[in-house]
């Protein structure tokens, strides 16, 4: 099964070198395939990459700060859809949150965010186009035993000097930040509970007094805007305070 990786730029090329290497280890059927150089922004693409569009099945397009704007991803992103089922596109999100692609072609595909649960739902996506798809307990197994080394490769990646760098530097002052009250109510509970001790979805919905699936939206901001990050060793996600998190709730006066 072909699997088309999509990608603009040095860090969106580093995310995709990775799960170029990664998805066969999982999913022993995918022959991944991605360009081996930036196709120049509106040239015509090269026959190789027609030919290849022609016997894929799903494309993941590797969407970093920046390059969620570009309109040679979007462009291709779009004409992929056109051949392969618009379902079987999935952006690949890292260091971008769902929010950013508000208003762009790429909107219009289901987007994926790099952690552990997100990537299981691409991974389950990728085997139902598959002929002769694997079961779900041997897809998740493969994913438990991987993760943690994906997890610490794709940490290795920086995002934080790179194609828009004036807006990765506003994610970034603490300052230009605010968070709704229940957010920070999440944020002080992470951020107190300390090491060993962190809270998943349920505890944090009794601390806000709120339903779990509130609870989750908050948590899952939280995540995409770097004030916490996620941890799966448990049966449950549970998350940590990060350093930017950690500034946030001094700087505010919230602890």
């Amino acid at each position: 099964m072909r699997v088309f990786l999509s990608w603009s730029g040095e860090t969106s090329h580093a995310l995709a070198s990775i799960l170029h290497e990664w998805l066969p280890t999982v999913l022993q059927f995918v022959d991944p395939w991605m360009s081996s150089e930036d196709v120049t922004k509106g040239a015509r693409w090269d026959p190789e990459i027609g030919r290849t569009l022609e016997e894929t099945s799903y494309c993941i397009v590797c969407v970093t700060p920046g390059v969620q704007s570009e309109p040679w991803v979007n462009f291709e992103a779009g004409a992929v859809a056109k051949i392969v089922s618009q379902s079987y596109v999935s952006p690949l999100l890292l260091g971008v949150s769902v929010e950013e692609l508000g208003g762009l072609p790429l909107s219009m595909f289901q987007g994926t965010r790099f952690n552990k649960a997100d990537v299981l739902k691409l991974l389950r996506s990728i085997n139902s186009a598959a002929k002769s798809p694997v079961s779900s307990k041997r897809l998740k197994t493969a994913l438990d035993y991987s993760w943690t080394a994906l997890r610490e490769r794709v940490k290795g990646i920086d995002v934080s000097g790179i194609e828009d760098r004036g807006r990765v530097a506003q994610e970034h002052d603490v300052e230009s930040e605010v968070l709704d009250d229940q957010a920070e109510q999440i944020l002080v509970l992470v951020a107190t509970n300390g090491v060993g001790n962190e809270p998943d979805a349920g505890q944090a919905a009794t601390h806000v007094d709120e339903e779990v699936l509130v609870a989750q939206y908050h948590l899952d901001r939280l995540v995409d805007r770097g004030f916490l990050e996620e941890d799966f060793w448990g049966p449950e996600p549970t998350y940590g305070i990060t350093r930017k998190g950690r500034a946030y709730v001094v700087e505010s006066g919230l602890v």
